[in-house]
């Protein structure tokens, strides 16, 4: 175990709950997003509060370690109050970009992104792109965004995201399974 994980485990040795499993997502501008949470809302810690509970005493410690070893992101999971996993990143995923998908699936995902970049008021194509990415595994939906990212506006691609998650979290409940702002940072969005 590195450096890093091994302050971040003595941490949560130190203050968690053991009946509790969370999932946490630390951004650059230092938000953190919780499993369980919708839509990538993300809350600040007041790094100066002396009055604070065990979770946010492990998640300072978490800022003051991306501090410290200047990391842009931090991923972790803790389960059963025992560290489980946990991802340092130095800025954005690196994309592979041979994304293989059918001819088929190609040629539907072009036309759709054709009707969403012609209109104005794209709202009904976005909204009928992301339900043809609903019915699609996450993995697999996490291999097309990427297709479709370097195809539209850094807007449209927003957009697309934003109202993918809020149907997964409305629809699936996406949220008490996966961290989305950690979803949203793969899916290059932080």
């Amino acid at each position: 175990m590195n450096e890093k994980l091994k302050l971040l485990s003595k941490c949560v040795d130190k203050y968690y709950d053991k009946d509790l499993s969370m999932s946490y997502f630390i951004g650059i501008n230092e938000y953190v997003y919780k499993s369980g949470f919708k839509n990538g809302i993300g809350f600040s810690i007041n790094m100066n509060s002396r009055n604070i509970n065990n979770e946010s005493k492990i998640l300072k410690a978490a800022i003051k370690l991306k501090r410290n070893f200047n990391i842009d992101y931090i991923y972790f999971e803790i389960k059963n109050g025992k560290l489980l996993c946990g991802s340092f990143f130095l800025g954005k995923p690196i994309r592979n970009h041979e994304i293989y998908l059918s001819e088929f699936t190609e040629r539907y995902i072009l036309k759709k992104i054709n009707q969403i970049s012609a209109h104005e008021d794209n709202c009904f194509f976005i909204n009928e792109f992301v339900s043809f990415l609903i019915l699609h595994e996450e993995n697999t939906t996490m291999n097309i965004l990427p297709f479709v990212q370097e195809r539209v506006s850094d807007d449209i691609y927003y957009m697309i995201i934003s109202k993918y998650i809020k149907r997964l979290c409305d629809e699936k409940e996406f949220h008490n399974s996966t961290n989305v702002g950690y979803f949203e940072y793969l899916m290059g969005v932080h």
